[in-house]
């Protein structure tokens, strides 16, 4: 579940960019591509609880590490999808 959480990480991260990019052009509705950026990243930091919940505390370092580099991502690209969406239009 880690690596699904860090695939929507990612993409909720690339997404992000998308949002900031097109902000300045016409999109109808002008917060969607933030919206979409958004939800990725709440999907990645569920994830990474149910995955907690499922399969309890990580033994290994890498895999704590990665855990916590996933969600480090996922926020980043929550705190830039607000961003994005708040100055969009």
């Amino acid at each position: 579940m880690t690596l699904v959480a860090l695939a929507a990480a990612v993409a909720a991260l690339v997404q992000a960019i998308i949002a900031i990019v097109v902000r300045t052009r016409a999109v109808q509705p002008h917060w969607a591509p933030a919206a979409a950026a958004g939800a990725l990243a709440a999907a990645a930091v569920i994830s990474l609880g149910l995955g907690r919940l499922r399969f309890g505390p990580t033994v290994g370092v890498r895999l704590r590490i990665l855990r916590w580099a996933t969600l480090v991502v996922a926020v980043a690209a929550g705190g830039i999808a607000i961003g994005a969406g708040l100055t969009a239009g």
